[in-house]
């Protein structure tokens, strides 16, 4: 077991009670309607598993993430998997697992090194959550139960909860008053008004609780008292009779009856007239016919139990839903089809045209107060043109059995279609089956299939339908198959209908009706046909198989995954660096105009460009036709009414094809630079920079591969947030008074709506302090609720220096870096790309420059490492397959109760 579950398995069993003669439900309050509980024996489950899973090279895994996650988040190549990779290594990495909570409570500190000694130990426990609702109290009060053994873990939960008090005092400011209660005493936390919370303990019983009688009424049971309780209630003991007992278990109950009876009261505020009065007293009527649930989850040294079951009451007002659940002949049959060697069965008989039925007492009950007059089928009939005698009642079962015939495997077939899986629903013969498929057939009007051809989300997927109709050993089978591997069949066999994927399938159990062998010589699938008269549900699966299965299938992708990590890592890094020479060189403050140049030269001699006048926006499109000197599908404009200073973004977007766009000196013929998906975006491309003067700007259009073809549209503006080299260069400092930034600080903070430049957009200011002159600095912006923009600022002249929208495509950061100059003050403006936006961020300064990457290849986990990191999962699967058998069901009505049981063999 890794360290983070072995310590929270320990402090989850500090924090609960042992089992005694006296329950906690026993103590816990009678008007209880949801109840949580969990009981542990002490047994030490899952030893052996856990540790053959531990014994796996988990260490070397999490360096393996670490070091994939030093490279995504020095490139910022995807800020979900640099999140998903971060909370891998919070995963794998958690060696205080007290470090959260000592954080939250200071004051519990000193406890941790007893809970370190005390974490190994394993013990019987007991705990249980109640909440109470009654007609006379509709605020609902929880009651927390929880029993440690009398010593050293009892007397460690009260210095706990000393700390806590202690620490709520502290960060609160709040009170701590005492009250007693046959020699316990409580501690109230809070004023003791309406919602007080009371906590104490009596020996190893420790109680928390929102009503102070309710606490009381716990220790007054707890000293004998003959009081009413959770364990008095019959939900309650019809679980206890039912339920497996011992063991490690987490039990609930719901109880609906009560739950009605609270909300009774504010009926009152619902109903205005007859029709909300019917369906109001309807629906309390279905609370109190439901009763109650009560389910529980346990697990032994056999494996792993869920349990539940509905108590239903006959006479809680809605006989019609209490006859549709206690359906008395709701039997489902034997496996009478499947095949040998099947990996899953399952069964259920679904009592289809008895809910409809019960469905059509609701609309009768309303059609009677309301006037109106409702019928369903009429009305279906009127509308589809569809009668449902003939397309469901005349001929479908109640039943429906589903088979997997085969376990997951890596054979191509397989692969390919995936398990093979087959349904049979019993009809009432073929012709009648056969007719009411032909009823829903003719919802396919020729208009309605035209209109659905043209959509061009599905009309694709009809188009590669194909239909074929067969025989196969004396039966017509129908065959669907579409798309890349979608092969679906039906046939009529006796009185069934079987439906299956592949069709395959069908072919097999066609073979099964005429006499092939069945499941049944599978022990475990025979013990269901031996219970099968009295169930109204089963199922079977091979667990096991399955699970080995998918480790096998995954040990296939192990050397795929681990070559393409280490070329998808490689190229991410080549990107990186690549981008660092082009495009995110130092810049001295000074020389800050002077845009970067990509160095390689534009072939440009002949072409005429169009022109584009700064702001204007224009459409277009690439024609096969139109040629650069390098053959690419392309359009060219000439920049127009630029002023030096000015600075400029060209927006390039496409539906048709995956743009990209070039920035030119026309003068020298040299790229200046280029941009593929702005903001992750393929339809788009933008470029941004600084007119310089006697330069003439050219863009260039195309797409990726610079043979696609298609419309688009091109904008040039001035850069949103930036300033002209005109009237307003400069910023109005005048009422800005900046927060402190200094040099390896990280500032958390809210950008707000009352935080304002001087354009009246939401913006922070911070002045730059801790770097000498020639230092390389640089500033950072990120935010989670907004898109990033950070400007840097002469504090002196109020004159913008540089500045930064999207840092390395992501749209959630941005930075720049600067060289410090003598003398110089320098501030940062933080806001919003829409200039409006608002929300958390975290700024921070630090040495060194943006471009610097720490990464290189060496940083890179090996192609060996890869994979012996993606070998852990199958071969985890593998332990756990081994140690996995069968998983069974079954549901059956018996006096009154819906009970359901799941089980999973397991060996620990």
């Amino acid at each position: 077991m890794s360290k983070p579950m072995k310590h929270l398995s320990i402090l989850l069993a500090l924090m609960l009670g042992i089992a005694s003669a006296q329950s906690l439900a026993e103590l816990a309050p009678a008007d209880t309607v949801l109840s949580l509980g969990w009981q542990s024996s002490g047994e030490n489950l899952g030893g052996s598993l856990g540790e053959d899973l531990a014994a796996l090279p988990w260490e070397e895994a999490s360096e393996v993430i670490a070091s994939i996650a030093e490279v995504v988040s020095e490139v910022g190549a995807d800020p979900d998997l640099e999140m998903m990779l971060e909370t891998f290594e919070n995963a794998f990495n958690s060696d205080d697992p007290y470090a959260d909570f000592v954080e939250l409570c200071p004051a519990a500190e000193p406890l941790v090194p007893e809970f370190e000694v005390l974490k190994g130990e394993a013990f019987a426990s007991e705990a249980l959550l109640s909440v109470s609702v009654s007609p006379f109290s509709p605020v609902p009060a929880a009651t927390a139960l929880l029993r440690v053994p009398e010593g050293d873990y009892s007397e460690l939960l009260v210095e706990l909860r000393g700390a806590l008090l202690e620490c709520y005092i502290d960060a609160q400011g709040g009170t701590i008053t005492t009250l007693d209660e046959g020699g316990v005493t409580l501690y109230v936390v809070g004023d003791a008004g309406d919602f007080p919370i009371v906590a104490g303990n009596a020996g190893g019983l420790f109680f928390l609780g929102t009503n102070p009688e309710a606490v009381r009424s716990v220790l007054r049971k707890r000293n004998g008292a003959n009081e009413a309780s959770l364990a008095s209630a019959a939900l309650y003991q019809e679980a206890l009779s039912r339920f497996a007992q011992g063991g490690n278990s987490l039990s609930l109950t719901l109880d609906f009856a009560a739950i009605a009876d609270a909300l009774e009261g504010l009926t009152g505020f619902v109903i205005d007239g007859p029709e909300t009065a019917y369906l109001v007293e309807r629906g309390l009527a279905v609370l109190r016919t439901l009763g109650g649930y009560a389910g529980q989850l346990s697990a032994g040294g056999e494996g792993v139990i869920s349990e539940g079951l509905f108590a239903v009451n006959p006479e809680g007002g809605d006989a019609a839903l209490a006859d549709y659940i206690l359906c008395e002949t709701c039997r489902v049959s034997a496996p009478f089809l499947a095949p040998e060697g099947v990996s899953a069965v399952t069964a259920a008989y679904i009592p289809w045209r008895d809910l409809i039925a019960y469905a059509e007492t609701w609309v009768d009950g309303y059609a009677a107060v309301s006037g109106e007059s409702l019928d369903l089928r009429a009305l279906i009939q009127d509308e589809l043109g569809l009668d449902l005698d003939v397309a469901l009642f005349n001929w479908l079962g109640s039943e429906i059995h589903s088979y997997t015939l085969e376990p997951f495997d890596t054979d191509l077939e397989t692969l390919f279609y995936g398990q093979p899986q087959v349904s049979v629903i019993p009809v009432s013969s073929p012709e009648a089956a056969q007719a009411g498929i032909d009823e829903w057939a003719k919802l396919i009007s020729p208009d309605m299939l035209d209109e659905f051809l043209d959509d061009p989300e599905f009309g694709q997927f009809v188009g590669m339908l194909a239909a074929e109709t067969y025989e196969y050993e004396g039966f017509t089978v129908n065959r669907y198959r579409y798309s890349v591997n979608g092969d679906l069949g039906y046939s009529l066999v006796g009185n069934y209908l079987v439906l299956g994927s592949p069709v395959a399938s069908v072919e097999r159990v066609i073979d099964t009706f005429g006499g092939g062998r069945f499941a049944l010589s599978n022990p475990a699938v025979r013990e269901l046909r031996t219970a099968g008269d009295t169930l109204t549900t089963y199922s079977y699966t091979d667990v096991s198989a399955n699970l080995g299965g998918v480790a096998d299938l995954l040990e296939l992708f192990v050397q795929p995954a681990a070559f393409a990590t280490r070329l998808g890592l490689e190229a991410i890094l080549d990107d990186a660096l690549f981008a660092q020479e082009l495009n995110f060189e130092n810049l001295d403050v000074a020389e800050f105009a002077e845009d970067v140049e990509l160095g390689y030269p534009a072939d440009i001699a002949g072409l005429e460009p169009s022109t584009l006048a700064v702001g204007e926006n224009v459409s277009g499109s690439i024609e096969a036709s139109e040629l650069d000197n390098l053959g690419y599908n392309t359009d060219f404009y000439e920049l127009t009414g630029l002023n030096p200073g000015d600075e400029v973004t060209v927006t390039f977007r496409s539906e048709d094809f995956d743009t990209y766009l070039w920035l030119i000196d026309a003068d020298d013929e040299l790229y200046i630079t280029e941009n593929d998906d702005a903001a992750d975006d393929f339809s788009a491309s933008e470029v941004s920079f600084v007119a310089e003067e006697g330069v003439r700007y050219w863009v260039e259009l195309s797409s990726y591969s610079g043979e696609d073809l298609g419309e688009y549209s091109l904008a040039a503006e001035l850069t949103p947030g930036a300033v002209d080299a005109g009237a307003n260069a400069d910023v109005d400092l005048s009422a800005v008074t900046p927060a402190p930034l200094a040099l390896e600080d990280e500032l958390s903070a809210e950008l707000s709506d009352v935080t304002y430049d001087a354009l009246g957009y939401n913006a922070d200011f911070y002045e730059l302090t801790g770097f000498a002159p020639g230092d390389e600095v640089t500033v950072r912006l990120e935010s989670d609720v907004f898109d990033t923009y950070i400007w840097l600022i002469d504090a002196e002249t109020g004159t913008y220096l540089a500045e930064n929208d999207d840092f390395r495509g992501r749209i959630d950061a941005s930075e720049l870096s600067f060289v410090a100059e003598e003398g110089a003050r320098y501030l940062v403006q933080v806001s919003d790309f829409s200039q409006f936006g608002s929300g958390g961020y975290t700024v921070s300064l630090r040495a060194g420059s943006a471009s610097a990457l720490q990464v290189s290849r060496e940083d890179l986990p090996s192609f060996a490492q890869l994979l012996d990191f993606y070998a852990l999962l199958p071969e985890a699967l593998h332990m756990i397959a081994e140690r996995v058998g069968a998983a069974q069901s079954y549901s059956l009505i018996e006096n009154g109760v819906v009970y359901q049981r799941q089980g999973l063999e397991l060996d620990w």
